[in-house]
């Protein structure tokens, strides 16, 4: 039982761990797999709406530019000073407070200045003091608009022509500062930056590329999440996210599911093993009843109650490792195959019966009473001297010569010391030669007429 239940032990945990790595091969790593897909496109969707935020500020900032290089009157003014109506000195006073008016309430200008032919008319600084890094050289581009990193700042260059009708009469040169729009749309978990292409590229060799769909890159670099896309020629926008924070969420959530499955593998084993359990109790202790019965069938003698000579061979191999004293003793009831042949075998039997009983009585609990063969039984004593068994074996065998009424009928018996359990063999040789011995010195061949008490 022991064993069986150890095994029983080592296979539910087998099947407990198998469990565990079932649930995390089949459940736990597809699902973190699929997880981290999601992640990526959820991350990339979520940054290219910051793209769209900025392209659109962006936009917002060149229209606001455009409103500027509009306005009527200081258009005219210089379609007059072209016509020769008023002069370059004219056309500054005027335009001078009118655009300085019109620059300071665009949202982000750091600088503005417009020209006429090869004269400045009028400029417009945030800081009239200082000195504007965003003033540096810079050639205006074809497309309109520039976007230019000064000392670690980022702006936003903008020319506007001024029209008269197709013709180009003067331009607006407007510069708006890009650090602050980032800011805006920046988020706790999420930080956004400009970079130069230089730049760009020392970071794709420091980071493990995740997604690349040729529009934008998707970057893991020192335990962060980094979307790179260009919004220009020289420059690129960095939407930078904590990847432990942006897979946090995902990773509690699978934590939990495998957790939760194995957990339910868990219980259903355990309830398995204990219905399995109780079940194989109830069929070994079924079974243990069976070969207790088995047994008692195997080791007891059916007809006389004594034991077998299967229980002896069991009961030597106990002996001779043993280091006590015993007595052997062979008995055999005088003339049984006349019994048989006159009588019958019922009547024999009950002789055999008769004298197991007695015999049984008559030794203690430790003693032995085994049927050899058909009409031989032998008395194994323990721990008796020889004259004590030799007592015991007479008065047993009288008592059972007592109990047939009839002519007297004799029992022989030898008996045989054993001093160590290795010679328990040579003591049952030696009892059995002193009982045919003591047969043989009865000496009577007579058949004796028996009457069997009921």
């Amino acid at each position: 039982m022991d064993k069986l239940y150890r095994r029983m032990k080592v296979t539910i945990i087998a099947l407990l761990f198998g469990s565990f790595v079932l649930v995390f091969a089949c459940v736990y790593v597809p699902l973190q797999i699929s997880l981290k897909h999601q992640i990526e496109v959820t991350f990339s969707e979520e940054c290219k709406l910051y793209v769209m935020s900025l392209n659109f500020r962006i936009k917002e900032l060149s229209n606001s530019a455009k409103t500027l290089a509009s306005r009527t009157m200081m258009r005219q003014a210089i379609i007059d000073y072209l016509n020769g109506s008023t002069n370059i000195d004219y056309l500054k006073a005027y335009t001078e407070p009118k655009y300085a008016d019109g620059a300071k309430v665009l949202e982000s200008i750091v600088f503005a200045e417009r020209t006429v032919g090869n004269h400045v008319i009028a400029r417009y600084r945030i800081s009239p003091d200082g000195d504007d890094p965003a003033l540096g050289k810079v050639e205006k581009s074809p497309a309109g608009s520039l976007i230019q990193e000064v000392s670690d700042e980022w702006f936003l260059h903008v020319w506007v022509p001024i029209r008269d009708g197709d013709k180009e009469i003067g331009e607006d040169h407007v510069v708006f500062e890009l650090n602050s729009v980032l800011s805006l749309l920046e988020t706790e978990r999420i930080a956004l930056s400009l970079i130069s292409p230089l730049e760009v590229n020392d970071l794709y060799k420091q980071s493990s590329v995740m997604r690349d769909d040729g529009s934008y890159r998707l970057l893991k670099n020192q335990g962060s999440l980094i979307y790179v896309v260009n919004v220009s020629d020289t420059a690129s926008l960095l939407v930078n996210g904590s990847s432990n924070d942006v897979f946090a969420y995902y990773r509690m959530v699978t934590t939990a599911i495998f957790l939760s499955w194995a957990g339910v593998f868990a219980i259903v084993l355990l309830v398995v093993h204990q219905l399995v359990l109780r079940y194989v109790e109830r069929h070994v202790g079924r079974t243990e009843i069976a070969c207790s019965q088995y047994q008692r069938m195997a080791y007891i003698d059916g007809l006389s109650g004594a034991y077998s000579r299967r229980f002896l061979d069991v009961l030597k191999e106990d002996i001779k490792r043993s280091d006590e004293k015993y007595v052997i003793v062979m008995v055999d009831i005088d003339k049984f195959k006349f019994i048989n042949d006159t009588y019958g075998h019922d009547e024999g039997d009950k002789v055999i019966r008769l004298i197991a009983s007695t015999l049984i009585r008559s030794v203690r609990s430790d003693d032995f009473v085994i049927r050899y063969g058909g009409d031989e039984f032998l008395v194994i004593f323990k721990n008796i001297p020889l004259d004590k068994a030799q007592a015991v074996m007479e008065r047993a065998l009288r008592n059972a010569q007592d109990s047939v009424t009839g002519e007297e009928h004799t029992f022989s018996y030898g008996l045989s010391d054993v001093v160590t359990g290795g010679q328990i063999e040579e003591a049952i040789k030696d009892a059995d030669l002193k009982m045919y011995a003591m047969k043989r010195a009865s000496g009577s061949s007579r058949a004796p007429a028996i009457d069997f008490e009921a």
